[in-house]
């Protein structure tokens, strides 16, 4: 929040909670229960079904993401500058494959113009080195 400079409670619970359903034993039905509708809504459509083949499940999350709210593009776009800044450097060429990937998916999303410009920026940061 600090970095894209959005503090609304729900976005900032939806990008804590983002990999809830696939890494814990929690389903849609108790994140609504526990945080409401507007934050399970959030961490649903941040969630791949991984039950397809990965290229199949991948191309279904891009169409996923594309369709949902904004907000779940912005926690998107959180989670990849996060994990950017984390990269091992022999790992970054993987990195900047799924930055582009959001940074298509959010072209054009007028509101998170400055969240594509920081990304934008970090990876020439980090490119540069």
């Amino acid at each position: 929040s600090l970095i894209f400079g959005f503090d609304e409670p729900e976005i900032l619970a939806g990008a804590l909670l983002h990999d809830t359903i696939e890494d814990c034993a929690v389903d849609y039905d108790e994140l609504l229960e526990q945080f409401g509708k507007t934050v399970a809504d959030y961490v649903a459509v941040m969630t791949k079904d991984m039950r397809m083949e990965e290229e199949c499940r991948e191309v279904a999350y891009d169409e996923q993401l594309a369709n949902g709210p904004w907000q779940g593009r912005l926690i998107k776009l959180a989670d990849v500058y996060d994990n950017f800044t984390d990269s091992p450097t022999n790992a970054r060429d993987k990195y900047i494959v799924r930055a582009e990937r959001v940074l298509c998916l959010t072209k054009d999303d007028t509101q998170l113009q400055g969240a594509r410009e920081k990304l934008l920026e970090l990876m020439r940061e980090m490119t540069s080195c």
